[in-house]
């Protein structure tokens, strides 16, 4: 693969819509390759690599595969398909990053109720991969997403 190549995770539906759109901008407009990685849950380690790890793409993966491919096609792009199996994620998707000699990846970390562990996956997956560029598109905490308004004012009434 070249090295202008952009990796968007399959993952959760809208993640990955929204990850599908950005990263299919990007490829245009940096003229990359695009890719995605279709991670293929193993239930046993040493199922890994074999036909046993093997899960066949399901009808609704199917169908939401064709939707990011058709999103990307409108982007003027030709997509690649990457099936990995996996046991964990993000090892995964460093793993796939490297293989593939990426330079970009769009890929998304889980939420976590215990405070800070998903920045700490996020740092960790940073340091992976590393000097590449990961977008996770979430928002740092604090910040409050900006809202459209609209401010009229009223024309100050003079006195007779």
């Amino acid at each position: 693969m070249s090295n202008d190549t952009i990796l968007v995770q399959l993952t959760d539906p809208l993640w990955t819509a929204q990850a599908v759109h950005l990263a299919s901008a990007l490829a245009r407009n940096t003229y990359a390759q695009l890719i995605f990685l279709r991670l293929i849950g193993v239930r046993h380690l040493s199922y890994l690599g074999s036909e046993l790890g093997d899960t066949p793409i399901s009808r609704q993966e199917y169908d939401q595969l064709r939707e990011y491919t058709a999103t990307a096609e409108d982007y003027g792009l030709e997509p690649v398909v990457y099936a990995m199996q996996a046991t964990s994620p993000l090892a995964a998707v460093a793993e796939a990053a490297f293989h593939l000699d990426v330079k970009t990846i769009f890929a998304q970390v889980p939420a976590s109720r215990i405070p800070y562990w998903q920045q700490f996956q996020t740092w960790r997956l940073e340091q992976r991969l590393s000097p590449r560029a990961l977008y996770t598109l979430t928002q740092p905490a604090g910040v409050i997403p900006a809202t459209p308004q609209i401010v009229v004012k009223t024309p100050a009434r003079v006195k007779p």
